[in-house]
C-alpha cells in the first residue's frame, strides 16, 4: 500500500492497493488508522492564500495608484460578499446565478493578484458545469476556506503597509 499526501498541507489521505508487479489496481480506500478503522476523523485542511503583487502594480500603473486602491477596495467588497453568499448560491436551483457570481469571483481575483482564489473559482466553475456533484462539492467547501483566507492575507497586508 502506498499513501498519497494531498497538495499542499492537505492532511487527507488516500491509499491505492498494489497488484504483484506494483502497479495501481484502480481501488481507493480510506486509510487504517490504528485500532479506530471505521472512526470518524475530522480534517482540518489548510492552504496557504496566494496572491500575485505583480498584477497589484501592474494594475498601479495602468491607472494610478489612487484609483488602484479603491478599485481593490471594491474588489475585496465583491468577493467578500460573494464568499460570504457561497452557500445560499450553491443551495439555490439555478446554478446560471452561481456561475455568474464565480465569474465575477474570478474577474476580481484576477484584477487584484488573488491567484488561489481565481484558480480554485474556476475549478468549482468546471466541476459545475461537467455535472460531478462529489467533486462540487469539494471544490466548492475548498473555494469556501482559500476565500476566507485570502480576504484576511489581503487585509493583513493592507494593515501592514499602513
Amino acid at each position: 500500500m502506498s499513501g498519497k499526501r494531498g497538495h499542499g498541507r492537505d492532511p487527507v489521505r488516500v491509499c491505492v492497493r498494489r497488484g504483484r508487479n506494483g502497479e495501481d489496481r484502480g481501488k481507493a480506500r480510506a486509510p487504517s488508522i490504528g485500532n479506530r478503522q471505521g472512526a470518524v476523523i475530522r480534517l482540518c485542511p489548510e492552504e496557504p492564500a496566494r496572491f500575485n503583487p505583480d498584477m497589484l502594480e501592474a494594475l498601479c500603473r495602468r491607472i494610478g495608484e489612487t484609483r488602484a486602491e479603491a478599485e481593490v477596495a471594491r474588489a475585496l467588497e465583491r468577493i467578500s460578499i460573494t464568499v460570504a453568499a457561497l452557500d445560499t448560491l450553491a443551495t439555490d436551483a439555478d446554478a446560471a446565478l452561481l456561475a455568474a457570481a464565480l465569474r465575477s469571483l474570478i474577474r476580481d481575483a484576477d484584477m487584484i493578484g488573488m491567484v488561489t482564489l481565481a484558480r480554485v473559482s474556476r475549478s468549482v466553475l468546471a466541476c459545475l458545469g461537467s455535472g460531478d456533484r462529489l467533486a462540487y462539492s469539494a471544490t466548492l467547501a475548498r473555494l469556501e476556506r482559500v476565500g476566507r483566507r485570502s480576504i484576511h492575507a489581503v487585509w493583513d497586508l493592507e494593515d501592514l503597509s499602513g
